[in-house]
């Protein structure tokens, strides 16, 4: 009987394929850190072995920490610009008088010290601005004033006003000999036509692109985004918060539809330095290169703010970010105050909410009534009831889209930042934060939240119980999709 010698060639590739697909599958429990995405690259790769475990080594690692960490290496100095200080009752007894204060401020002041390993730094004053009308003008005058250097990052610049006008004034520093160097995410860049590294280039403009989007395996990366939003100016004065560059943050110009609310704040005093050397890694990482100058001596002190910068992304070692909310929640005595566009909170923060409300704290989250993702909106539907049934409560923000994003703790503790409440922001994104203690900046925060609350309208427990089922069967489809939202 002729023996079909083409029977061993398909046993042996279909071993080796079960074998890749079992070691795949082994490598994502044994590596991930989040139950349910190692659950659904294990599925992939047994159910589909070839195209899961293809999947998983393409876009499903994180190579960034190893190339950043190679690359730290060649500015060490660049993470630590200023010598700083490990939280004290004396440090923060500048902030408040107030005891019970003061021990809140003293418990998340700890855990930072602990998640972050990066200094406290006094000596700041931090100014809210309210939408483009309030935060560009200030930002292009910092530029316009700029004698050594202007370093700025952002996710999104788009829109033809931002785009001229930034434009000139970036051009015009680099024309005067500032070391001016633009950031922008390789996808974010996306959004806005013309495309600004082309349009930067043209002027002169020092621009460089954080993972621009390859089809190359290199270039995978479609979640790993810079969500990051800095401008900084001679070490002294910079700029930080949730706000693209883009018109329709010109919320009174634009049409109600379009137009996108939000906060973006102004930073003085030394913590700039440490938002420099958050733009300088973000620069090195980009461009490969480590020709950075030597971190400048810290602007001198310019409020009572006590700040810490807070840096998160897939090459951190701890979840920073998503720690230092939870140790704030934790901390609160008195009240919690919430502002954010995206709102899918991990269980931890669930059951760190839900604790806080049972515990006699008022919560309170400000979310859009429609976000600009609407899958996110179902998601998060899905997500609210089980903090209503606790105490939470929840308001529904009316349009102009409100894209603030701030958490404040009895009214003396504050993180203002890049960051959404959402995975993509805890997990997939680079993004930086500030850990503000100063009771000043909590109480206008708080201000401003109240405001809005009386304005959005309360969502209960009965509403979404009231739902019809296909609409309920549809968020929770949605919610099953957290991790990757």
């Amino acid at each position: 009987m002729p023996i079909d010698l083409g029977y061993w060639p398909q046993l042996l590739f279909s071993v080796a394929v079960l074998t890749i697909s079992l070691a795949t599958a082994l490598h994502a429990l044994l590596r991930k850190r989040h139950s349910r995405s190692a659950a659904g690259w294990i599925a992939l790769c047994l159910f589909f072995p070839l195209l899961g475990a293809t999947l998983y080594w393409l876009i499903g690692q994180n190579r960034i920490y190893t190339r950043a960490e190679k690359l730290k290496g060649a500015w060490p100095s660049a993470t630590h610009s200023i010598d700083g200080c490990p939280v004290t009752r004396e440090t923060l007894s500048a902030v408040t008088e107030d005891p019970a204060q003061l021990e809140t401020l003293f418990a998340i002041g700890r855990a930072g010290d602990a998640v972050t390993r990066r200094p406290l730094v006094p000596g700041n004053r931090i100014t809210p601005l309210r939408n483009g009308e309030e935060t560009y003008p200030a930002m292009l005058r910092a530029i316009a004033g700029a004698k050594e250097r202007v370093y700025l990052v952002t996710y999104i610049f788009d829109g033809r006003r931002c785009l001229a006008e930034f434009g000139a004034a970036l051009e015009a520093a680099v024309r005067r000999g500032v070391d001016v160097r633009l950031l922008i995410d390789g996808v974010g860049e996306l959004y806005g036509w013309p495309r600004v590294s082309r349009y930067m280039a043209k002027r002169g403009v020092p621009v460089a692109r954080f993972l621009p989007f390859s089809l190359s395996a290199k270039g995978l990366h479609i979640n790993l985004r810079n969500h990051r939003k800095i401008l900084a100016v001679d070490g002294a004065v910079g700029f930080t918060g949730g706000m693209n560059l883009r018109d329709v943050h010109y919320a009174d110009g634009s049409p109600a539809d379009d137009a996108v609310r939000d906060l973006h704040f102004e930073v003085e005093g030394p913590i700039v330095c440490e938002m420099e050397a958050a733009f300088l890694e973000d620069w090195g990482f980009s461009t490969a290169r480590s020709d950075l100058r030597p971190p400048s001596p810290p602007a001198p002190p310019a409020g009572r703010a006590v700040c810490r910068a807070v840096q998160d992304g897939p090459n951190e070692d701890f979840d920073a970010l998503h720690w230092t909310l939870l140790a704030a929640v934790a901390a609160a005595r008195g009240d919690v105050r919430i502002v954010t566009p995206y709102f899918i909170p991990s269980r931890e923060l669930v059951a760190s909410l839900a604790t806080a409300a049972l515990s006699g704290a008022s919560v309170r989250i400000l979310i859009p009534e429609r976000s600009n993702l609407p899958y996110v909106d179902w998601a998060s539907r899905a997500m609210v009831g089980e903090l209503l049934e606790r105490g939470v409560r929840v308001g529904l923000q009316p349009k102009p889209f409100p894209h603030t994003k701030y958490l404040v703790v009895d009214q003396v503790f504050s993180s203002i930042g890049s960051a959404n409440l959402d995975p993509r922001s805890l997990r997939l994104n680079f993004e930086f934060n500030l850990e503000v203690h100063d009771a000043e900046l909590a109480q206008t925060l708080s201000r401003e939240f109240d405001r809005d609350w009386s304005h959005a309208r309360e969502l209960t427990a009965g509403e979404l119980d009231r739902l019809p089922l296909p609409i309920r069967i549809r968020n929770n489809l949605a919610r099953l999709a957290e991790p990757y939202l």
